[in-house]
């Protein structure tokens, strides 16, 4: 930023010229005409937590710290950043820090008698330089202020006007193009991960290596760490292969305070975070997509200039191996997304068009619209049918792009990357009806059973609900044409049930949860046990009138009367038995072979039948235990699972590759859904997960599982079988008055394997 001169310039009056660069992290300041900046330090204020005027390690404690002072005692300091993401955001603040550096302790200069060049990001909102100029011009009195972009000055240093510049710094990074001189603000794109994102990020990773740091108070040692041992990998497959088998990368580091720390993949997982944002839960392509997408969107005259003069810029683009990376990548994106096109594609140009424009245009004339004279605003205002969709109006959906008017939608049409995509739609027509007919599909659904859930509501007032959202997927880009023939569809897959009326068409959304399907079934149960009852009792009197009738008759005798039991509570139970048992008469031969004729005829008949038997009713019994498990089932199956004892694995990359797929022992429980688990593959090492990325651990056969949800949850019991088609297993409960119990059909989600807490012991003794 600064000039390549040997002097200060100064101008005719003798005035000298003040070159000042805002940035998140760090402001640099100088004159212009020498070749480094007379000033670098930190953008940040600190106020002491504690009374001021003591000192803590000879530094005195002052009211306002800025800078390079904050950094000895920061520990004992509230920091405040006046910059977020390349704008500022405190404005005291920000008067501070410049009160700094005009003041004494820094350039020591009369405003009145310099001229001043501030930089500013790109995108910065208007009022904000507004605020700068009035600050400027009415706090310090400089003669003159100039407000340039800093991308536009990055390119002046290097001897060009026109160019791309990938500027990250501290808070933001931005990806600029300029031509001839001036930003190309319409093609400018920001992405809100720079270096403090990074250093965040590092932080994670150590603590998930063992290392406890503090994101306040240490994140400027973190910060060094970074910038002295990351670097970015060319092949990153290749690096994580590296760190797996070898320890080549890993890299000693001495902290402050006398102790070593040792960093391996780290080095190079942290700035990963700039081409695959989604490793911080950020939801946006990475910088050099980013990139290439800035420079595809140009005018194709002007393409070549932009990748031939790409320029890096700030502090976050000087990790080692970045340029090669964002060579490497850009070069395949350009291969796979530019020059994939055949010669069969480019002679069809003319039928694919015709496809499209159809496509684009029929799905909208074919709404019954109250009638207009066709192609005036009223008449497709009326066609497009939303509220706050008026941008639809000049919004090519296969694009995603919007027109400011008739004329500019009509230059897109004829554009080269309109063209292009026409090509790609010709080459798999489905696959973008597909993608937009899916997203409509789940948003008109979310709203259905979020708002109405299982009521029977209007389908035009579910569409209305689902078009109030700017950003939706329209109608005319789906397979669907009418709400009708969506709502058809709904019906036919059974996603939700439908019916017309004179009033229109009617849905009612059809819930298949799981809970539901339990109830359902229960019901059903209790509605066949009924019907069982009810015949039992029916056979029970009809049996009772046939025994009356014989007793009329005198062919029953009369049954023995029998008395209640009584006896005294220390009165014990005894049974006589006889020490010999009688033996029977011996037969005589003749009869000997008459019994054996008539057993072989009793067994001839009692064979049992081949036609279908009827269902052996239920006792009491069952009945009490059925219900008794239905009601356990009710109450404690629930979402949270986790228990102290047993072995989940990992199956989410959010805490790094190493620990992707890693099983551990659950040796804490924390707020129900957050498990501390102590590796079994290091058991020096803990890590705490939250549920959603963990699953049970399904153990060998005869082995002791808990049971960790359902009616029988907190049992243990021994693996007899699994089913891996039904993905169930049968349990045999092993403890408590149950013990001994089969369960059958039991979910893998329910049990999970027993490590017991000897383990969890263990850990919590050696900390």
């Amino acid at each position: 930023l600064l000039a390549v001169g040997y002097k200060e310039m100064v101008d005719s009056a003798g005035r000298k010229l003040i070159v000042l660069d805002n940035g998140t992290g760090f402001v640099k300041c100088g004159y212009a005409g020498t070749n480094f900046p007379e000033h670098v330090f930190p953008s940040v204020v600190g106020r002491p937590t504690i009374r001021s005027k003591i000192k803590v390690n000879d530094v005195e404690l002052q009211d306002v710290m800025i800078g390079s002072k904050c950094a000895a005692v920061r520990h004992m300091l509230d920091l405040s950043y006046p910059m977020d993401n390349g704008i500022v955001r405190n404005w005291d603040d920000m008067d501070l820090v410049w009160d700094y550096t005009f003041g004494p302790e820094c350039l020591n200069l009369q405003p009145s008698e310099c001229k001043l060049l501030l930089t500013e990001a790109p995108l910065n909102p208007i009022k904000n330089r507004e605020k700068m100029f009035e600050v400027m011009f009415e706090k310090f009195g400089f003669h003159s202020v100039y407000v340039a972009v800093q991308a536009v000055l990055t390119l002046y240093a290097q001897g060009l006007e026109t160019g791309v510049v990938v500027d990250s710094g501290d808070g933001v990074t931005h990806i600029c193009p300029v031509y001839q001189g001036f930003a190309l603000n319409h093609l400018t794109k920001r992405l809100d991960i720079a270096g403090r994102n990074i250093t965040s990020y590092l932080v994670s990773l150590l603590k998930l290596r063992g290392y406890a740091f503090n994101h306040s108070a240490d994140f400027e040692t973190v910060r060094q760490i970074k910038e002295k041992l990351c670097y970015t990998a060319y092949d990153i497959e290749q690096e994580v292969k590296l760190a797996l088998e070898t320890v080549i990368l890993v890299k000693p580091y001495t902290l402050p305070d006398g102790r070593v720390i040792r960093v391996g993949s780290e080095r190079f997982q942290a700035p990963e975070v700039l081409f695959q944002p989604n490793l911080i839960d950020v939801e946006c392509c990475g910088i050099s997509e980013l990139l290439f997408n800035v420079i595809q969107s140009a005018d194709i005259d002007t393409r070549a200039e932009f990748y031939k003069h790409i320029v890096l810029s700030g502090g976050s683009t000087m990790f080692a191996g970045l340029p090669s990376r964002f060579e490497r990548e850009i070069k395949q994106l350009y291969l796979e997304r530019v020059l994939k096109g055949n010669k069969e594609t480019f002679q069809n140009f003319y039928r694919y068009t015709v496809i499209v424009v159809s496509y684009l245009y029929l799905g909208s004339t074919l709404l019954s619209m109250p009638k207009h004279e066709p192609f005036t605003p009223k008449a497709i205002s009326n066609r497009i049918k939303a509220k706050g969709l008026q941008k639809l109006r000049w919004f090519c959906q296969m694009c995603q792009k919007q027109c400011r008017d008739q004329n500019g939608f009509k230059c897109h049409l004829t554009s080269e990357s309109h063209q292009r995509q026409l090509l790609l739609f010709a080459e798999s027509p489905g696959r973008f009806l597909g993608q937009y007919s899916g997203e409509f599909k789940k948003g008109f659904l979310d709203i259905l059973t979020r708002q109405f859930g299982t009521k029977r509501v209007k389908a035009n007032t579910v569409y209305q609900e689902y078009i109030k959202d700017r950003n939706h997927v329209h109608m005319n880009s789906t397979c669907w044409f009418t709400l009708t023939g969506f709502v058809n569809y709904l019906g036919r897959t059974g996603i939700c049930k439908v019916d017309q009326t004179e009033k229109g068409w009617f849905i009612q959304y059809i819930d298949r949860s799981l809970e539901e399907r339990r109830e359902k079934m229960a019901k059903k149960v209790k509605m066949d046990m009924d019907d069982e009852e009810r015949m039992r009792d029916v056979i029970m009197k009809q049996a009772e009138r046939a025994r009356e009738r014989l007793k009329e008759s005198g062919e029953l005798e009369e049954e023995a009367s029998y008395s209640e039991l009584k006896k005294s509570d220390d009165q014990k139970i005894e049974f006589k038995l006889p020490k010999m048992v009688p033996v029977k008469d011996k037969l005589k031969p003749l009869e000997i072979l008459s019994n054996a004729a008539r057993s072989s005829t009793d067994r001839k008949f009692d064979k049992p039948s081949t036609s279908k038997s009827v269902t052996r009713p239920k006792s009491a019994l069952d009945e009490i235990k059925e219900a008794e498990e239905m009601y356990k089932e009710k109450k404690n199956r629930t979402r949270c699972w986790l228990h102290p004892g047993i072995v989940v694995k990992i199956i989410s990359k959010r805490y790094g590759e190493r620990l992707n797929n890693e099983k551990g022992v659950v040796t804490n429980v924390k707020e129900e859904r957050f498990a501390c688990l102590q590796l079994l593959s290091d058991e020096d090492t803990t890590v705490t997960v939250e549920q959603k990325h963990l699953e049970t651990v399904i153990p060998a056969l005869n082995r002791t599982v808990l049971i960790v949800n359902g009616a029988y949850r907190g049992q243990k019991a021994t693996l007899e079988s699994v089913n891996e088609k039904n993905y169930s297993a049968s349990v045999r409960i092993c403890e408590g008055v149950i013990r001994g119990r089969l369960l059958e059909n039991v979910e893998y989600e329910d049990i999970c394997k027993w490590h017991g807490h000897s383990s969890a012991l263990r850990f919590y003794i050696s900390s």
